[in-house]
């Protein structure tokens, strides 16, 4: 069995992305996801220091609306 972990670069969890570009590439995500279920989302290095919380919740916010099978 093989697993794909990771997806979203810790950039995009920085002000340096727009919120727009940020949920665009999660949205993308989540939608590979539901296509290759052994994949798992995550980040794909780390959350900066400057990483911005609210973008850390808001990718449980889209999985709940987008990831459902």
């Amino acid at each position: 069995m093989i697993l794909l972990s990771g997806g979203n670069t810790g950039v995009y969890f920085t002000p340096l992305v727009s919120e727009t570009g940020f949920e665009r590439l999660a949205i993308e995500t989540i939608k590979i996801m539901k296509e290759k279920p052994r994949f798992v989302l995550g980040v794909a290095d780390q959350v900066p220091q400057n990483g911005l919380k609210s973008l850390v919740k808001k990718v449980g916010q889209l999985c709940e609306k987008y990831g459902k099978y």
